[in-house]
């Protein structure tokens, strides 16, 4: 969990609430939502099953945004990946 909070930090630091990188890490889900039915076999088995399947999902699809992110950053640098309220001159990671 420490790392998820880290990185959602830290991308929003870097690209800013309303860049893609930042709403789309934010937007995963480490845990599986939706219901299913229990039947004679062990529901909490079955539970666990599907939190691990979403997680490594989730991770999967992390690891991608954060591809993307290092790309974004090695095309425009940081001043240029910025999107929210503040300028990239007023960014703790702005390099000017």
């Amino acid at each position: 969990m420490r790392w998820i909070v880290d990185t959602r930090y830290l991308l929003e630091e870097i690209f800013g609430q309303g860049s893609r990188i930042y709403n789309t890490f934010a937007s995963l889900k480490f845990h599986y939502e939706g219901g299913f039915l229990a039947s004679a076999w062990d529901f909490e088995a079955e539970r666990t099953r599907r939190n691990l399947e979403a997680y490594q999902n989730a991770l999967g699809m992390a690891d991608g945004i954060l591809h993307a992110a290092i790309d974004q950053v090695n095309r425009k640098g940081l001043e240029g990946v910025y999107e929210g309220k503040d300028t990239p001159k007023e960014s703790k990671y702005s390099l000017l």
